[in-house]
């Protein structure tokens, strides 16, 4: 089993492959307000450097937030399209799990952070602004 695992709640994409008991590996970039493009550039790199292919991704693990709206969209859009177009199961976890939102660290998510999402339509990501709330 390999669960890609990622967050774009903050500045920071975090992205990471998960084997049901620990990380083989985690990659983060920053730039702000870029997470649109740079989720796509931190997975591939990803799965390159762990010379993991597409197709040996069984699960989908991806933040809610708290978080950005833009950055929570952008995150969840791509784990929602890439667990149904494979047909595979997707998970969420909290963001605040990754500690520092100026560093955060994939590596703090531990299995017990991960639930199941049943219904894809019905994953609602937490805001940190009041007014999306």
């Amino acid at each position: 089993m390999k669960r890609l695992v990622f967050d774009t709640s903050t500045e920071w994409v975090v992205a990471g492959i998960w084997d049901g008991t620990s990380w083989i590996g985690s990659i983060e970039k920053t730039e702000a307000q870029t997470q649109s493009k740079q989720v796509f550039v931190v997975l591939q790199e990803l799965l390159e450097f762990y010379q993991i292919p597409k197709k040996e991704i069984s699960e989908i693990g991806v933040g809610i937030g708290p978080g950005s709206y833009t950055g929570l969209r952008i995150g969840l859009t791509v784990a929602k399209i890439w667990a149904y177009s494979a047909g595979i199961p997707l998970y969420k976890f909290s963001s605040a799990r990754l500690g520092d939102p100026a560093e955060p660290k994939l590596q703090l998510v531990g299995a017990q952070d991960f639930e199941r999402v049943e219904d894809i339509n019905a994953i609602v990501p937490v805001y940190s602004n009041d007014h999306f709330s």
